[in-house]
């Protein structure tokens, strides 16, 4: 059989095909022809055999999607797709099969954000539950705190409380033992989260029972310890116990390895730590005695009971706020009234730390006898 035909270039018989720009269409029917001779047709797969390689397809991604994590899930689909390519290739150039290259690639790339998108969409929602139950607990320890400050003539007090995450381990109290005195608590718990907010909520609980038989603050910490001991495992709470007697003009403390207090003598004009006998934190061992110790107080001297959180809040440059800083402020700032020093404080330390998160809870309770 011969095929004759006009192949010169720019003649009518030239046409564009798959694979070259310009072909001679002799060439093809020349093709056609021999394809016929030889049998070897292109055979199309088919409905029910493209149907099943792409439930096949499916399948095989779906698997994919929900066993892997994202990020996996996309490189193994990814996978996936470039074999069914070659092995699509091999076929068709091989046996001359067509099976559908289009349709089971977007099956992948359906299959897979889809998936993506539903996880998504269920990780938001379980945020958004437990966003809602971390407020609840921010709520119920909010209600374990203070509702209002107990006035007693002669004494002002000031507080400030900001938790490093929705709930915190930090806690204090204020209770009127009777018509001149008022015992201050404040407490830090070992490590941050739900599992110390549990524990700053016990702690707050016991200590008013105890602090309501009017114990000594030694004897208060005393029998604190020894019931926090039996239940915490692994933590412990620093904590202080203040009784200030405005009657006497006169400050009683103990301490479970909390931060010194800080006092302001407004007749000397300086500022001292009070160096009150310190024992081991809340709940380390439960056959420990805790001491305590006095120190008079003058007119208008203020005092500063705080958490680490003031002092260790730390830059940028990994510098930690300090309690020298806190003194100066004290020391620079003898005309503010209480609130507005508790303010300046807290100014101070935000702007010393801004730009980094919240390293710990911070309390401040600031106490002065007129």
């Amino acid at each position: 059989v011969c095929f004759i035909g006009l192949t010169a270039t720019g003649t009518s018989d030239f046409s564009p095909t798959p694979l070259e720009n310009l072909y001679p269409m002799v060439g093809l029917q020349a093709s056609v022809f021999n394809s016929i001779l030889n049998k070897k047709f292109i055979v199309p797969g088919g409905f029910s055999f493209n149907l099943l390689v792409n439930t096949v397809i499916f399948l095989l991604s779906l698997i994919i999607s929900l066993r892997f994590k994202p990020l996996s899930s996309f490189l193994y689909n990814l996978a996936l797709g470039l074999v069914y390519f070659l092995l699509n290739t091999l076929v068709f150039v091989g046996a001359g099969l067509w099976i559908n290259l289009f349709l089971p690639l977007v099956i992948i790339g359906f299959v897979y954000v889809g998936i993506t998108l539903f996880r998504i969409l269920q990780e938001v929602r379980r945020r958004e539950l437990l966003e809602k139950e971390l407020d609840i607990a921010r709520r119920i320890q909010e209600s374990f705190l203070p509702l209002k400050l107990e006035e007693i003539p002669s004494l002002k007090i000031a507080t400030f409380f900001k938790p490093a995450k929705f709930v915190a381990g930090d806690l204090y109290d204020l209770i009127r033992l009777d018509e001149e005195k008022l015992g201050i608590f404040i407490g830090d718990v070992s490590g941050k989260g739900v599992p110390a907010s549990l524990i700053m909520a016990q702690t707050v609980s016991l200590f008013r029972v105890f602090a309501k038989d009017k114990t000594s603050p030694s004897g208060v910490l005393t029998k604190l310890n020894k019931e926090l001991a039996k239940v915490l495992e692994g933590r412990f709470v620093t904590a202080f116990y203040l009784v200030l007697d405005t009657k006497e003009k006169k400050i009683i403390g103990s301490s479970a390895g909390h931060s010194p207090v800080i006092y302001y003598n407004s007749q000397e004009k300086k500022v001292l730590e009070l160096e009150f006998s310190s024992g081991p934190p809340l709940g380390i061992s439960e056959f420990l005695e805790y001491e305590e110790e006095k120190f008079p107080l003058n007119p208008k001297g203020r005092f500063l009971l705080y958490t680490d959180g003031l002092t260790e809040a730390k830059n940028k440059k990994s510098e930690e706020f300090g309690l020298e800083r806190v003194k100066e402020i004290i020391l620079n700032y003898p005309d503010l009234d209480l609130q507005g020093l508790v303010d300046k404080l807290k100014e101070e330390c935000f702007n010393f730390y801004r730009g980094m998160p919240q390293h710990d809870d911070i309390t401040i309770i600031l106490g002065e006898v007129e």
